[in-house]
């Protein structure tokens, strides 16, 4: 069973996301909002694929991560710097960043590849199924 982990603020992100999985029992998918509950998520479970939106919703960062990482807004991009941080067998198999800022997704690609961890920038689409995901259900 593929472990997949959706992190994005958007409620019809999540919508869509969540619709493509209904009833199939090949996937066990995670979905959040926050980029807290994505990194406590990341440190303590192993994941297959882990999908990244980089621009969240605006919120006051815990005190310890906002020390952490210098920074005073929580992005994808935090997520990212922390995965990196992790021991390697705690990485990811592999992240797809579904940003629709591009900048912010190429720096994240560029960050998670710097520590071979596989990597692809697709902008958000409701029918984009990867590769990963795509082999295990024979499509």
């Amino acid at each position: 069973m593929l472990k997949i982990l959706f992190v994005d603020d958007d409620p019809i992100r999540h919508m869509f996301f969540s619709k493509k999985f209904d009833d199939n029992t090949k996937f066990e998918v995670t979905q959040v909002t926050l980029v807290e509950t994505a990194m406590q998520l990341l440190q303590n479970e192993k994941w297959d694929i882990v999908y990244l939106d980089h621009d969240m919703a605006d919120h006051e960062p815990l005190n310890e991560i906002r020390e952490m990482y210098g920074t005073h807004k929580l992005t994808g991009q935090t997520i990212t710097r922390f995965i990196k941080s992790l021991p390697k067998d705690m990485h990811p198999k592999e992240v797809i960043v579904h940003s629709w800022n591009f900048d912010g997704a190429t720096k994240m690609v560029q960050d998670l590849e710097s520590v071979e961890i596989l990597a692809k920038h697709v902008p958000f689409n409701p029918n984009y199924i990867p590769d990963a995901v795509d082999r295990s259900t024979g499509g």
